[in-house]
């Protein structure tokens, strides 16, 4: 066998070595790595902040501290809506830019709570309240209208019927809407008032400064004798398609109970359907609902259907030592989150002393970002006040 030389080998050996990338195809690729660390860095602080910005629930604890200590401090998004109380029979004075439309019941001493500066523009809260803005210092302003459609008057106690020789004879639902309907008198029911519901519509839509009028409802079918159930249930389907038809598309619907979750959900459906999806649909709930064990999954799954909640603090039940502003804070806040993901909405009310604007004032600092007053229809003032 024929023997290969040292110097043949060697070369051999050369010729055949592995080649390695070298210290250039190192330096390259350790800057590619960094560059692609720098880059998806750059992504997720850029979606954190964002979500921040937003006032979403990764806002940390001590930027939400420092926000609510000074309601003048509350930036208010550009997508926030806050509605007004106003009456059906105020709207033409509101419509015409009048200031003399009352917004709100008085307060127990006769003062009136709140004093319209604009037609539409920010309220002042009544002097000496300790509200942060009142005396026109408000850091919000009204830039959306909230109509109640359907009350029940002070001394009614909800659905009437009688017994008559041929059975059962509706006598009336023992609610009163704040307008007159055409689908009201077709069912037999005298609950109408006498102010024009497409009239007025027509008038607010003219209005290019109000954002968005909602009206807030109140559904009984369900508190009904099972035999007028399906009859209820129909007519006030009907009444809120005849809103919807004269231009009415945001609704929030009260009288539902945490036990009523499956009946407002197919009541919500229905009426989406008869709207061919044109309208939106808020369930008002109480606070306690919303704090029990399943209902952030009761709120997704109803988000995810097109149907959303609400938190309704309208008819909260103030302790003496403590303001209405501080009650509604303290609600809104501890449901913030819950609030943000789901654009939930948040109803408060107008019958405290401070007036509506401290209990708007309370839902702004708490992180509330869809905020609607529910006051009581004039009429209904003055037959409680004649009583």
């Amino acid at each position: 066998m024929k023997r290969i030389s040292a110097g043949r080998r060697l070369a051999y050996r050369s010729r055949h070595k592995k080649k390695g990338i070298g210290w250039n195809g190192k330096f390259f690729i350790v800057v590619l790595v960094c560059a692609f660390a720098l880059f998806v860095t750059a992504i997720l602080l850029g979606n954190y902040l964002g979500k921040l910005s937003r006032g979403g629930p990764e806002t940390t604890a001590a930027a939400e501290t420092s926000t609510k200590e000074s309601a003048s401090a509350v930036p208010i998004p550009r997508d926030s809506i806050i509605a007004r109380h106003l009456d059906f029979d105020g709207i033409p004075d509101f419509a015409a830019g009048s200031a003399s439309t009352e917004p709100a019941q008085s307060s127990a001493d006769g003062t009136s709570p709140a004093e319209v500066t604009d037609a539409v523009g920010t309220e002042t809260g009544p002097a000496g309240t300790g509200d942060p803005g009142s005396s026109g210092n408000l850091p919000f302003s009204y830039d959306s209208v909230s109509l109640v459609l359907r009350y029940l008057p002070d001394g009614e106690s909800g659905a009437e019927q009688t017994s008559g020789a041929d059975g059962p004879v509706k006598t009336g639902t023992g609610m009163k809407l704040a307008y007159t309907s055409a689908v009201a008198l077709m069912h037999g029911y005298d609950e109408t008032s006498d102010a024009s519901l497409g009239g007025n519509l027509a008038l607010l839509a003219k209005r290019s400064d109000v954002m968005c009028v909602s009206g807030i409802f109140d559904v009984t079918f369900h508190t009904s004798a099972y035999s007028m159930r399906e009859i209820m249930r129909e007519y006030e389907l009907a009444l809120l398609e005849e809103l919807w038809r004269f231009g009415l598309s945001d609704f929030v619907l009260r009288g539902f109970g945490a036990g009523d979750i499956s009946d407002a959900e197919e009541f919500a459906a229905e009426l989406l359907g008869r709207t061919k999806n044109g309208c939106r649909v808020f369930i008002a709930l109480g606070f306690d609902f919303f704090e029990s064990d399943g209902a952030r999954e009761t709120v997704k799954e109803f988000a995810d259907r097109g149907v959303f909640f609400a938190l309704d603090l309208s008819d909260l039940d103030i302790p003496g030592l403590m303001s209405a502003q501080t009650l509604v804070y303290d609600r809104v806040s501890r449901l913030s989150s819950l609030l943000l993901t789901y654009g939930m909405r948040v109803v408060v009310g107008c019958g405290s002393p401070e007036g509506y604007d401290g209990e708007v004032a309370g839902a702004v600092r708490g992180g509330a970002r869809s905020i609607q007053v529910r006051g009581r229809p004039s009429d209904a003032r003055k037959e409680a006040a004649a009583g």
